[in-house]
């Protein structure tokens, strides 16, 4: 689950699964995020396998939530989006709020994580929508890898981004 888009085009084409999924929607709230809350439940599959559908022995699967605020626009001025290979790692990224790792959570359970970030914002690109915002859950935290178990579950309920205050 995340927010953004998914081109079933790129999906199809060899080797472009990874550009399928855009990952962010214009941040438009005028103040920079502070805290990403929320609440989960997660049950982990049986059986973890590779991006070969082969068995790993010894390997949990374990699910993540996270939040990445971006500079939606490169150094040239071109736009940005984030996909699953560079969500978490493009020199783009702000700040990031990650809840990972998740084990094994029958009961609903709260989250209250505050951005980490890695750069200044920018106030007038502030103004002007220069940032983005990408959510992303995922049962499986190699899961953009095509890792994972078959089975494994997460629940997530009421998001909700606190920004800084005036």
């Amino acid at each position: 689950l995340f927010i953004g888009r998914f081109d079933a085009t790129s999906a199809i084409k060899p080797g472009g699964a990874m550009k399928a999924t855009r990952f962010g929607l214009k941040y438009t709230t005028g103040k920079p995020p502070v805290k990403f809350m929320g609440y989960y439940k997660y049950k982990r599959g049986d059986v973890f396998t590779n991006r070969q559908k082969k068995v790993v022995e010894g390997k949990k699967d374990y699910g993540t939530i996270y939040a990445v605020f971006y500079d939606n626009h490169d150094e040239e001025g071109n736009s940005v989006v984030l996909y699953g290979d560079n969500v978490q790692t493009s020199p783009q990224v702000v700040a990031i709020a990650i809840l990972p790792d998740i084990d094994d959570t029958p009961e609903w359970t709260h989250f209250d994580i505050d951005f980490i970030y890695k750069k200044e914002v920018d106030v007038q690109k502030l103004k002007n929508m220069g940032y983005s915002m990408a959510i992303v859950s995922s049962s499986s935290v190699e899961g953009a890898s095509f890792m994972g178990a078959i089975g494994s579950t997460l629940w997530v309920d009421k998001f909700r981004i606190t920004c800084e205050k005036e």
